[in-house]
């Protein structure tokens, strides 16, 4: 967890200065995020030969297929969103410490729906994410 705040706190505090930089504001920083990914994606695809395993893919022409793509990537800009959002009006730290604690209902939630048993390791783990945020929650409140 140390190292997951460390690391985001620190792209934190990049993409806070970058956006006093540039003067982007939320939107047009999340729409550059998103359009800045595309060469990447296209790379990759190109890069491990997976261009022909897309372009025979069955549903790739129906209409269904394609609103649930377009969703998906609605969806994906909006995160972007938020998260620009969020790093704007919050503080790197605090946005760091969200997001690795949003990770422990997700671990609770998965391992009840994949029926996986919750070990005393993981038991452990999680009370120590949770502690760790009570505590930053309570140096940021007093």
């Amino acid at each position: 967890m140390l190292a997951n705040v460390v690391m985001q706190t620190g792209y934190s505090l990049y993409q806070k200065k970058a956006l006093e930089i540039t003067g982007f504001n939320e939107w047009t920083a999340a729409y550059y995020n998103n359009i800045l990914t595309i060469p990447t994606i296209i790379i990759v695809l190109l890069a491990v030969n997976e261009l022909p395993g897309v372009m025979a893919f069955d549903l790739l022409g129906d209409p269904a297929f394609g609103c649930v793509v377009l969703w998906s990537g609605v969806c994906g800009f909006l995160i972007s969103l938020s998260i620009f959002w969020a790093i704007n009006k919050t503080s790197p730290a605090t946005f760091s410490v969200v997001g690795s604690l949003n990770k422990l209902p997700m671990t609770v939630l998965g391992s009840y729906l994949y029926d996986t048993p919750f070990t005393t390791l993981g038991g452990i783990s999680a009370f120590v994410s949770l502690a760790g945020g009570v505590v930053f929650s309570a140096t940021k409140f007093f």
